[in-house]
C-alpha cells in the first residue's frame, strides 16, 4: 500500500514541523452512481483533481492499526446527523464489499494551501455498516467497518478467489487469469 514516501519530499518536511495540519480524505462508494468524496477540513478541498467535501457529520476514524506485516486489516467510522429521508436509502443500498479508501493530505497551517501529494493510508471494502436511528430526534448515525481488500485471501468461506468470479466484481481486472497456472512446473535457465 503506498505510503508517504522520499517521493513525496514536501510532505515529509511538513510532517517534521512543530505544528502542521494533517487532513483526512475519504471516497466511499455507497452508491456506484454517486461516489462520496468527504473531508475532516473546516472547508471543501480539492486534491487530486477530486473535490472532497467537508462534512461536518463526519465524526471520523476509529485509531487505524497496523499488525507486524504493516498492513491494516479494518478501519471504522462514524457519520452523524443523517437525517430521516436518508435513512431508508442507506438502508437499500447494497453496499458492502464497496470501495472504502482514506487518504491522507498536509495542509499549510498559514496558508491553506496543500502541501505535497496525497497519500494513501487505507483501501478495502465496505465489511459491516450499522445504523442507529433515533426517530425521536429524526436523525441516524452511520457507523462504517471497512476491511482491507487483502482480507478475502484469509477468508475460508464466501468469495473465491478465482478469475471468472474476479471478472464478476471487477470486469477489466486480470489479476486471477493466469492463477490456474499455478501447479505448473517452471524451467529456469536453459533448457
Amino acid at each position: 500500500m503506498p505510503r508517504l514516501t522520499s517521493a513525496n519530499q514536501a510532505a515529509i518536511d511538513e510532517s517534521v514541523k512543530s505544528l502542521c495540519s494533517l487532513v483526512t480524505l475519504v471516497e466511499m462508494t455507497l452508491d456506484p452512481s454517486n461516489i462520496d468524496y468527504v473531508c475532516d477540513y473546516y472547508r471543501d478541498l480539492t486534491v487530486d483533481g477530486q473535490l472532497y467535501v467537508a462534512d461536518d457529520g463526519f465524526m471520523g476514524l476509529n485509531a487505524i492499526v497496523e499488525d507486524s506485516s504493516q498492513t491494516i486489516n479494518t478501519v471504522g467510522s462514524s457519520w452523524s446527523g443523517i437525517e430521516d429521508e436518508y435513512v431508508s436509502d442507506l438502508l437499500n443500498f447494497p453496499y458492502i464489499d464497496r470501495p472504502f479508501i482514506i487518504k491522507k493530505q498536509f495542509i499549510n497551517n498559514d496558508t491553506g494551501a496543500l502541501v505535497g501529494d496525497s497519500f494513501m493510508v487505507f483501501d478495502g471494502r465496505i465489511d459491516q455498516p450499522i445504523i442507529s436511528h433515533n426517530v425521536k430526534d429524526g436523525e441516524a448515525t452511520l457507523s462504517i467497518i471497512a476491511t482491507s481488500h487483502w482480507t478475502d485471501f484469509g477468508r475460508k468461506n464466501g468469495r473465491s478467489s478465482n478469475d471468472s468470479e474476479q471478472k464478476s466484481y471487477f470486469s477489466g481486472d486480470t489479476c486471477f487469469e493466469h492463477a490456474i497456472d499455478y501447479n505448473k512446473e517452471i524451467t529456469w535457465g536453459q533448457a
